[in-house]
């Protein structure tokens, strides 16, 4: 199952399983640890005290209580220092503890706050690559329905070097919105020139993608690359599920971050991709913020979803996927 970054209230999240991010002691503390146990109730706060003492990345569980969710896990991260003294593979454990943990459980969803971000003071930045490690690891092997859950988007920062170069990206492909639909139709319109011209685009043909459906091709292309469905749709963040409605509906029809998720998956060029999700009637723009996005890491070969989707949230554009 797929992994999302969303903005909400983790208390609020209906879900097998929240995580808190506790305090090592037998008492609440602030913060996130502070809100799920005012939400949770009384019963949560004593079931939390009898708990005891919790070491760095171990995984103590209670129930709910008032909460919408069925369990809460109490993880305690790490107090950043210096970066020097295993903070990293500390907070890394916190996570796949975590979620090793769910899978023994057999819980079918768990949403996680940013461990250690808040007072514990680890960087925000780093914070949420080691998030994204962990969770990407996990799923390579098991499937289950993950959340990272933040307040806004502020609170959410990647790279300040690639935010950076993204949004001057975004800035000089900037132009008056008349200008980008007519931009966008004439593009329209040249695919379809293009597609009713040819049957074999110049990229394609190494791997013999005819112009036919969208969900045709994508099967011709995880034929041709000798790929394992399991894999692409994993690499493409979506569930097993929502995969065989595609298989089994010659006539299904993606959304655009469907489409992309999969040309993310299949690693493809940007030409191929360009056709790839034109098959569905979408375009990628110059001008338009979830396109730069998509072209600048096709453009740079990098095909981690989890990584672009964490540029996508950060610039405040729906995610690949789920």
């Amino acid at each position: 199952m797929p992994f999302i970054v969303l903005r909400n209230d983790i208390t609020k999240m209906k879900v097998d399983v929240i995580v808190n991010s506790a305090n090592p002691e037998p008492m609440i503390g602030g913060g996130v640890d502070f809100a799920i146990h005012e939400a949770g109730g009384k019963e949560l706060v004593e079931a939390r005290i009898n708990l005891g003492a919790i070491n760095i990345g171990e995984v103590k569980e209670t129930k709910g209580y008032n909460l919408p969710s069925n369990h809460v896990f109490h993880v305690v991260g790490p107090v950043y220092k210096n970066g020097n003294e295993n903070e990293s593979g500390q907070l890394y454990s916190c996570y796949m503890n975590a979620l090793l943990l769910a899978r023994d459980m057999k819980v079918e969803s768990i949403a996680f706050p940013l461990i250690s971000a808040g007072i514990f003071g680890f960087p925000r930045d780093k914070a949420i690559t080691i998030a994204t490690r962990a969770i990407k690891d996990f799923l390579e092997k098991h499937e289950i329905m993950i959340y990272l859950v933040v307040f806004d988007t502020k609170s959410y920062i990647i790279s300040k070097e690639i935010h950076e170069h993204i949004e001057s990206l975004i800035d000089s492909g900037e132009v008056d919105l008349q200008e980008k639909r007519a931009n966008e139709m004439g593009m329209r319109q040249r695919r379809r020139q293009m597609e009713s011209a040819e049957i074999v685009h110049f990229h394609a043909r190494e791997f013999d993608i005819k112009e036919d459906t969208w969900q045709e091709a994508l099967f011709q292309y995880i034929d041709a690359k000798g790929l394992k469905e399991t894999d692409v749709y994993k690499k493409a963040n979506i569930d097993r599920k929502h995969f065989s409605k595609i298989r089994s509906n010659s006539l299904y029809h993606p959304s655009k971050p469907t489409a992309v998720a999969f040309a993310i998956a299949l690693n493809l060029e940007i030409d191929d991709t360009i056709d790839f999700v034109g098959k569905a009637g979408y375009h990628l723009s110059q001008a338009i913020r979830f396109d730069v996005i998509i072209r600048y890491y096709i453009e740079q070969k990098n095909y981690d979803i989890f990584l672009i989707n964490n540029t996508l949230f950060d610039f405040d554009q729906e995610l690949l996927g789920a």
